[in-house]
């Protein structure tokens, strides 16, 4: 009874040191169209695959609700990296990394999260800023200034997609998005996760534990993150998905989420289009 006590005691400390972030406004989502891929535009999908090449760094959102622009700057740098290879002959040696931080403390989101529809308009407006111009911290505390804001000019947001409808066929919704990942898309998501999520330190599947978890259930705010990969055939597998807990968190900061488990739990999920390229 004593190791059980300590067990669920450090468990607790363990999730305080991480928070989630994203804010659900399902009557926004629900109004937005949802991408509509072509016949021609079908792929042969692979078994497996994965962008995580194309990835330079693993942010650390830590206690900040930041979860939203780091979920954000994940799938910007990676697109971004994506375009910049094809264009260099698929040269992926000079990637480049952006900041979570110079989003969130523009916001000053870190007691309070965010929506998706705030991320993506201050995208849209502002863009992003690359990590070398400002870096990350662990609070929102540093303001960037005009010259930050210059910087991040040419790599502002041409639009966003909707790309998951949980009213339509589960399979089909699956494969469109590894369709998506497998065209060089990575895929921002928003979730419900359970506690045991926090402290999965060292996982490499994260199996929910029996808790509520749909937005009709009545909760509002979940956590974000970056669909990079996917891996099995059909309906049987599983997705490989970027946290922003840091390189400690999961496996090298990813884990792998089954495509059941990612039905259940995800409610939200997008792509972006650079205006840069």
């Amino acid at each position: 009874m004593k190791f059980s006590s300590l067990l669920l005691l450090f468990t607790i400390i363990a999730n305080l040191n991480f928070a989630q972030g994203i804010i659900f406004d399902q009557e926004w989502y629900d109004l937005q169209e949802e991408t509509i891929r072509s016949t021609s535009d079908t792929l042969l999908l692979k078994t497996a695959f994965s962008l995580k090449p194309f990835l330079l760094d693993i942010g650390n959102q830590s206690k900040n609700k930041t979860c939203g622009p780091h979920s954000y700057n994940h799938a910007y740098t990676i697109r971004y990296n994506v375009l910049s290879s094809q264009e260099d002959g698929n040269n992926i040696s000079n990637k480049k990394n952006f900041s979570a931080s110079f989003m969130a403390n523009s916001l000053d989101i870190c007691e309070t999260g965010t929506t998706f529809q705030v991320v993506f308009d201050f995208a849209k407006e502002k863009g992003i800023c690359e990590t070398k111009h400002f870096g990350e911290y662990p609070s929102c505390l540093k303001k960037p200034q005009q010259i930050h804001f210059d910087a991040a000019h040419s790599h502002k947001l041409s639009a966003f997609q909707k790309i998951l409808d949980k009213k339509k066929n589960k399979n089909d919704e699956i494969r469109e998005i590894k369709e998506f990942i497998q065209s060089g898309f990575p895929v921002i998501i928003g979730m419900t996760i359970t506690e045991n999520f926090k402290s999965c330190k060292g996982c490499e599947f994260w199996q929910p534990e029996e808790a509520l978890s749909r937005i009709d259930k009545g909760i509002p705010v979940g956590h974000a993150m970056v669909i990079l990969g996917f891996h099995g055939k059909g309906s049987k597998g599983y997705f490989e998905v970027l946290n922003s807990y840091g390189k400690d968190w999961g496996t090298s900061g990813i884990i792998k989420i089954s495509y059941d488990d990612f039905w259940e739990h995800t409610h939200q999920a997008f792509i972006i289009y650079l205006a840069c390229n």
